[in-house]
């Protein structure tokens, strides 16, 4: 059962709670956040607060993301963090994984992309619409645009920004949270995109990526011959034609 979010509130609510100490897992990540950001304005971001924004606290299972502005007492984050290839940290507390990086460090403002001026900046550098949030958490406030909230609501997928270290990857994420979120309704630039990165990859590639990420190959199959036969299209596309079988689908 879809349990999306109806209201900013609503949503403020579930962050809320997950940064609470409700139960023992997650006083794990509210101890982690305190201790490590002591010095620090730090700011859930991303991922959690779409899986959030879609559904419940009880189906979440994602890693979570963290920025922050100021600077880091390199002392005071958990012995078993290491650095990761785009120059943040990542680390594991309790059950949760975390990464973690200075928000002018995000690697859309390094490489030129946007220019940052306030965290807000930060919702122009996502993947998607969906990610383009972030919750302040010493304010428990949460920073979005204008139409994110009707965008959850209605489980629209569009594409923010496509300009990636990785475009493969970028692609295969996309595929992997229509499936996976349930996505009900994908703008025209999706399938836009699909068709200029499905090129980049080896035959059979992007099926076993997806495969070992729970994504079946006949949701490919569809998501491919209908990205091929309505990459013109102007609408929003409902995806419940990626989810039927193969063989019923009529283009």
């Amino acid at each position: 059962m879809k349990s999306s979010v109806k209201s900013k509130e609503n949503l403020e609510s579930r962050l809320k709670y997950l940064y609470s100490r409700k139960t023992s897992s997650q006083a794990f990540l509210v101890d982690f956040v305190e201790k490590t950001f002591a010095d620090c304005d730090p700011y859930i971001f991303g991922g959690v607060i779409r899986d959030l924004g879609l559904n419940t606290l009880r189906k979440f299972s994602s890693d979570i993301d963290i920025v922050y502005e100021g600077e880091l007492n390199l002392q005071n984050i958990p012995n078993n963090t290491f650095r990761n290839k785009f120059g943040g940290y990542r680390t594991t507390y309790g059950k949760w994984v975390i990464d973690f990086w200075k928000i002018e460090e995000t690697w859309a403002f390094k490489n030129g992309l946007y220019k940052y001026e306030s965290p807000e900046s930060i919702l122009k550098t996502t993947i998607t619409n969906l990610e383009s949030a972030i919750f302040d958490i010493k304010r428990k406030k949460l920073i979005c645009s204008e139409r994110y909230l009707n965008d959850i609501k209605d489980r629209y997928i569009e594409i923010n920004n496509k300009v990636s270290p990785n475009r493969k990857n970028t692609l295969i994420k996309i595929i992997v949270t229509i499936y996976k979120k349930e996505i009900a309704l994908c703008n025209p630039n999706v399938l836009n995109f699909f068709n200029e990165v499905i090129v980049d990859f080896e035959t059979e590639e992007l099926e076993t990526s997806l495969k070992s990420k729970g994504v079946p190959r006949w949701f490919l199959l569809n998501f491919k011959r209908f990205s091929q036969n309505h990459e013109q299209k102007l609408l929003p596309i409902k995806t419940e034609y990626f989810f039927k079988n193969q063989n019923k689908i009529i283009f």
